[in-house]
């Protein structure tokens, strides 16, 4: 599986290269690609649990204690082995106490804040698990081939396919974060609620967004 992996390797280097090219903002992504290079599985793996427990200590303040999903749950939905509604259970993101839309909601700035990290973690779940539907969908077709269809030019188009897809929907995700941010700060302002938490939260998406790319790459392209 060696020239598998340095294929895809190939393919994505040579598309973050170009996409750096034409977009400063693709900056992120070659950094990526360098920390996978450039650091071990298990140093990626504990400034993710740093990031968490940060994230985690800063929303206790506000008294919400909810945790996002971890990496293993991550790996499972990206590996199609576990289903998102139960994640979502697991973690308490589905409360039938809790309030459920900014309608619903008329307790405390605690209780708004709670209801916006769940639909953030929420949102991360479903999101892992399109990405593990995406990878399926590419296996099982790369497996329906003849051995004989199964040439490095293939794997190279697909690969690059794939990733366009993937920042496609990275770009998409940015939005749709900062959307659920933004959704929620108003009301926060209009409890007194300091909306920095919201800014810290903006952060972690983006530093674990940083961290799970490079590991990932390590993972699989290394």
């Amino acid at each position: 599986m060696k020239w598998f992996k340095r294929i895809l390797l190939c393919a994505l280097a040579a598309l973050l290269l170009a996409a750096a090219v034409l977009c400063a903002t693709q900056w992120d992504n070659l950094t990526a690609l360098y920390r996978s290079f450039t650091h071990t599985a298990q140093e990626i793996l504990g400034d993710m649990e740093s990031h968490r427990q940060d994230l985690q200590s800063a929303l206790e303040k506000h008294h919400v204690t909810l945790a996002p999903p971890s990496v293993q749950q991550n790996e499972a939905l990206l590996n199609g082995e576990a289903d998102p509604q139960e994640v979502k259970e697991s973690l308490g993101l589905d409360d039938p106490d809790a309030p459920l839309s900014l309608e619903d909601f008329e307790g405390e700035s605690a209780d708004l804040l709670t209801t916006c990290v769940a639909d953030l973690y929420g949102y991360q779940i479903d999101l892992m698990a399109q990405l593990g539907s995406m990878k399926q969908e590419v296996v099982d077709y790369w497996n329906s081939l003849h051995p004989s269809q199964q040439d490095p030019a293939l794997l190279h188009s697909m690969g690059l396919e794939g990733l366009s897809k993937c920042f496609d929907l990275e770009v998409e995700a940015d939005r749709q974060v900062q959307a659920i941010l933004e959704e929620y700060r108003p009301q926060l302002e209009a409890l007194g609620e300091d909306t920095a938490i919201l800014d810290q939260l903006w952060r972690y998406y983006c530093d674990a967004k940083a961290s799970q790319k490079a590991y990932y790459l390590k993972k699989y392209l290394n």
